[in-house]
C-alpha cells in the first residue's frame, strides 16, 4: 500500500518535528536513507526498506512531514551503511563493493533527496576500499568529488560521531575532527564525550569557514506552534491516530534497547 505508507510517513514525521519545534529544537539526524541488505547489525529497521525506490519514496515524504511542520532534514549515512554487517559505533566496517555498484544502488536515495533539496547530510564511519582509502566522514573523494561534484549537494555536511570506535581511523579527537573538517565536513559531533568534546573546541579555536556558517543558516527551525497551538492543530490527531494504528502492527514492534546504551547517530 504506497500511498498509505507515504501518507504514515508523512504524518509521523510532522508529528515529531512538530513537538520538537514547541520546545525550540531546531532539527533532528533524519532520515535514514541506508537500504536494509539484512545485513546490518546497527541500520536493520532504522531503514524505510530495502528496496531503492521504497526507500527514496518513503524518505521524502518524511522530508516533506518535518518540512511542514518548519524543520530541515538531514540524510544519513552517505554513501550507504546497509550493505556490511559491522556496527561503526563499535569498530570500522569495511564494504568492498565498487563505485559503480554503490552508485545504482545505495547512492540513489541520497541523489534522489538532494534533487528535491535535503538540507544537510552526515556521512558513514565505513571504508569502500575500492573507491577511496578513507572512511566515507574523512574522504575528500566522497564529500567533495562525490557529494558535492558528482550529486551537486549544496547543503550542510555534518560528521557522523567523532567518538564513535570506527572515527578512531581519523586518529585521536583532535585530529579527527582536523581530518573531518579537511575532507569537507561543515560541522562535527562530539557526543557522550564531554572531555573529547572541550578538547576538540579547544583544538579548533582558530577555525574559520564562513561559507559553512552560511550553510548552516538552512539548519535553523521556522517559527513552531506552542503546545496548546500543537494539540489543537487537527494534524495533531491525525497523527496521533496514525501511530496508534502503527503500533498494532506486529512487524513494527519497536524492541527498545537498554536505554544505558549511548544513543546511535
Amino acid at each position: 500500500q504506497p500511498q498509505r505508507a507515504r501518507q504514515a510517513v508523512e504524518r509521523v514525521a510532522w508529528l515529531m518535528a512538530a513537538e520538537l519545534r514547541t520546545v525550540g529544537v531546531d532539527f533532528s539526524f533524519a532520515p535514514v536513507l541506508d537500504l536494509d541488505r539484512g545485513v546490518s547489525r546497527v541500520i536493520g529497521d532504522r531503514a524505510f526498506g530495502h528496496g531503492v525506490n521504497a526507500v527514496s519514496d518513503l524518505a521524502a515524504a518524511w522530508v516533506a512531514g518535518v518540512h511542514a511542520a518548519g524543520m530541515a532534514a538531514v540524510g544519513k549515512h552517505f554513501p550507504g551503511h546497509g550493505g556490511i554487517a559491522a556496527d561503526s559505533h563499535l569498530e570500522l566496517p569495511v564494504d568492498d563493493r565498487t563505485l559503480a555498484d554503490l552508485t545504482v544502488e545505495d547512492l540513489v536515495p541520497f541523489a534522489r533527496l538532494i534533487d528535491r533539496g535535503l538540507e544537510a547530510i552526515m556521512p558513514a564511519h565505513v571504508v569502500y576500499p575500492r573507491v577511496d582509502p578513507y572512511p566515507a566522514g574523512f574522504s575528500a573523494f566522497w564529500l567533495g568529488e562525490v557529494l558535492r561534484g558528482r550529486l551537486g549537494f549544496q547543503g550542510v555536511v555534518f560528521s557522523d560521531d567523532l567518538n564513535m570506535a570506527a572515527a578512531g581511523a581519523g586518529g585521536d579527537h583532535r585530529e579527527r575532527a582536523r581530518a573531518a573538517l579537511a575532507a569537507g565536513c561543515d560541522m562535527l559531533l562530539v557526543c557522550n564525550n564531554r572531555p573529547a568534546a572541550i578538547e576538540t573546541l579547544a583544538a579548533l579555536h582558530d577555525h574559520d569557514d564562513p561559507a559553512a556558517l552560511l550553510r548552516l543558516l538552512r539548519m535553523h527551525g521556522r517559527r513552531g506552534l506552542d503546545t496548546d497551538g500543537l494539540h489543537l492543530d487537527p494534524r495533531y490527531q491525525l497523527a496521533l491516530h496514525e501511530v496508534g494504528a502503527l503500533e498494532e502492527l506486529a512487524s513494527l514492534d519497536l524492541d527498545l534497547p537498554d536505554p544505558t546504551r549511548p544513543s546511535a547517530c
